[in-house]
């Protein structure tokens, strides 16, 4: 991470007098990412001799550097490495072995893998400053004083930002130094409410934005995408929330620093409430965006010249409902025949024009938690859609008939969309979809499962619901889940089917059929009406799997070998009626160390289960659990496991006779 002060504990060693009465000679080079190996060396030879070379002939240079280190102790700093080319460094450090015994090298690099390269000892790896320490540096940049004496009303928002701080000396100097001549309560609050954002969303803006292609055979432009995001959360452009690991952030100050490079082609629309009055927009702009009110209609969009070839309309998130007049939908939108991108998302809007299939560039269109009740069949007109994104319409009943048009399509989120009762027939034909949220299973004129065949790049998280719609095992088994290697999360749910023994037996062939690749990291059984489980649930082949969780499974009598899954951290099981005992078959036979990582485990509604056989002492009963949480299970009796060492977090509830004696649980813990 950047910002951590390795440059400048470097710079701290590197001019401490003892060093430099130790060591012979000193140099330090700043490497970058750009490893010119003629340029490093020249700026190592140069801060040798203080003298400048005009050859970039890499053998002079190294020749004129080895007679300057010959048999003299040096410390050579080199900063911010990127490179882990191995070969690049061997010919780097050819000079460097005719220095003398006691010699030194200092690098510093965001990249363990380029210590583990070219360092011979372990790397010393910086953590952040404490609170207190990252609060005294921010004060001192903000305030310019030790304590909020002259400002007690900013102090509650100057904890808030020091949280985003995340112990970096560099953002505390930054945000500190931003708000120096900032004392509006505002202001402070500005910096504070920046807003975060997904990894994956961000990768389809600039895949819409064509910023993101393909360039390599064989790696999808969602890959490519992910890899540029981490090169710039590595160089601190992005940084993790402190609120969610799973978000990120962008410091006001790069923020800053991107709309000034983008000025001209980007404009974002302030409310005009809480600042002065903005510009007039260009007909130059391409992208923009702004803050949704609650009531956005004609006003708020009069200044759009009438010329516009805008590529990207983006209203930025907001946490509660706002309402757009028709006119934004059916007028200002359909003029802007250039759209790459656009959102309406958390809009209580109900329905689109036809004219949304006019706009034949559109590569992300984003309706999410909107109040849609279905989109217009022109949707299907938009050949090089890539995105849709339908979260959380709650109204949504269908999907565009002719889906199977839009063959560019990548990415379908329909997740919370709970109203849609089967996917449209030819959805089969989308050969290019990455991601599919939820595919619902048809009962007569929809999708069949088997549908699901022809989607052989899914990847990522995918759900199949309404189960109790397939009645032919065979089709079941054309899905090949087990060839789809790179799906690491699945959900196999089960609606309302009729108490039929015929429904039963079907249902465990299709779930014996709906085998996933052993790389799967999180599985999910939800409503299964089969009386018990095939053998490849808990099969420790499974291993990788960390999550797992049986939801509404009332048939079944037992659990699982579920202690095979070596990796299973979080385990939750639900409303299984017909279980009454866990024991031996729950921790899996002939397994010594049956659940050695798992950290959270739930029971919840277990109306018939009277006892909890643990596996035994000598075994180390979860030893990494630290939360257990029991709730409605009336006739649960007996002991517990009492060799729970990592417990933090216990809670039974609804549980009348269970009496619960835990010798090893900490008084402090619940």
């Amino acid at each position: 991470m950047g910002g951590l002060g390795k440059t400048t504990l470097a710079q701290l060693v590197y001019n401490d007098d003892d060093v430099s009465r130790y060591f012979d000679l000193k140099a330090w080079a700043c490497v970058s990412e750009d490893f010119d190996i003629v340029r490093v060396t020249k700026a190592i030879l140069q801060s040798v001799t203080s003298n400048h070379y005009e050859t970039d002939d890499l053998n002079i240079i190294q020749v004129k550097l080895k007679e300057k280190l010959y048999d003299k102790k040096f410390l050579l700093t080199l900063g911010d490495v990127w490179n882990e080319d191995y070969d690049d460094w061997t010919k780097l450090r050819c000079p460097f072995e005719f220095g003398a015994l006691g010699s030194k090298i200092i690098v510093t690099t965001r990249n363990y893998s380029v210590s583990s390269t070219m360092g011979t000892t372990p790397a010393y790896e910086l953590e952040g400053l404490s609170k207190d320490a990252c609060w005294h540096l921010f004060k001192q940049h903000a305030l310019g004083a030790t304590d909020f004496t002259a400002h007690p009303e900013l102090e509650e928002i100057g904890r808030e930002i020091l949280n985003r701080c995340k112990g970096s000396p560099l953002a505390a100097k930054v945000l500190g130094g931003a708000l120096r001549t900032k004392r509006s309560p505002i202001e402070w609050k500005n910096v504070l409410n920046n807003y975060e954002f997904e990894k994956n969303e961000l990768v389809l803006l600039w895949m819409a934005e064509g910023l993101v292609q393909e360039t390599e055979r064989n790696k999808p432009i969602e890959d490519l995408g992910a890899e540029y995001f981490h090169d710039l959360v590595m160089r601190s452009f992005f940084q993790q929330s402190s609120n969610n690991e799973s978000l990120f952030v962008m410091h006001d100050l790069i923020n800053d620093l991107a709309q000034w490079a983008a000025k001209g082609l980007c404009y974002r629309l302030e409310d005009t409430l809480s600042s002065n009055k903005q510009s007039k927009i260009s007909a130059k702009v391409r992208h923009f965006s702004y803050i949704p009110c609650q009531f956005d209609g004609i006003k708020k969009f009069e200044d759009f010249p009438k010329d516009m070839h805008l590529r990207t309309f983006l209203p930025l998130p907001r946490n509660n409902m706002c309402h757009l007049t028709n006119y934004v939908p059916n007028c200002l939108l359909p003029q802007l025949s250039y759209l790459r991108v656009m959102s309406l998302c958390g809009y209580e809007i109900i329905e689109l024009p036809g004219s949304i299939g006019d706009l034949k560039h559109l590569r992300y269109l984003n309706l999410s938690h909107t109040s849609i009740r279905s989109l217009p069949e022109s949707t299907s007109f938009l050949y090089n859609l890539q995105t849709l994104m339908l979260k959380g319409c709650h109204k949504l009943t269908k999907l565009p008939e002719k889906i199977r048009d839009l063959v560019n399509l990548r990415y379908l989120d329909i997740t919370d969309t709970n109203l849609i009762r089967e996917m449209p027939m030819g959805i089969e034909k989308l050969k290019n979809l990455h991601t599919l949220s939820n595919f619902v299973v048809g009962k007569d004129s929809g999708s069949k499962i088997g549908d699901l065949m022809n989607l052989e790049f899914l990847r990522g998280r995918l759900c199949i619901s309404s189960l109790e719609n397939v009645l032919d095992v065979e089709d079941a088994r054309r899905v090949n889940l087990n060839g789809k290697k790179n799906l690491d999360a699945l959900v196999i749910k089960w609606g309302f089917a009729p108490k039929d023994l015929q429904y039963e037996s079907i249902a465990i062939d299709i779930l014996d059929m709906l085998r996933p690749w052993t790389t799967m990291k999180e599985l999910s059984i939800d409503g299964y009406i089969g009386v018990k489980f095939p053998t490849w649930i808990g099969d420790h082949s499974f291993s990788n799997i960390v999550d797992l969780k049986i939801v509404r499974c009332e048939k079944c009598t037992s659990l699982l070998a579920i202690g095979h899954l070596f990796s299973l951290k979080f385990l939750i099981i639900m409303s299984m009626s017909k279980v009454q005992t866990i024991g031996p078959e729950f921790y899996g036979k002939g397994c010594l160390t049956p659940f050695r990582f798992l950290e959270k485990l739930h029971f919840e509604d277990m109306q018939e289960w009277q006892d909890w056989i643990p596996c035994g002492v000598e075994y180390g009963d979860f030893p990494c659990l630290r939360e257990l949480f029991i709730s409605q299970c009336p006739k649960l009796q007996g002991k517990l496991p009492n060799h729970l060492p990592s417990l933090e977090n216990f809670s039974i509830k609804y549980c009348e006779q269970l009496v619960v004696s835990i010798p090893s649980l900490p008084i402090s813990k619940n």
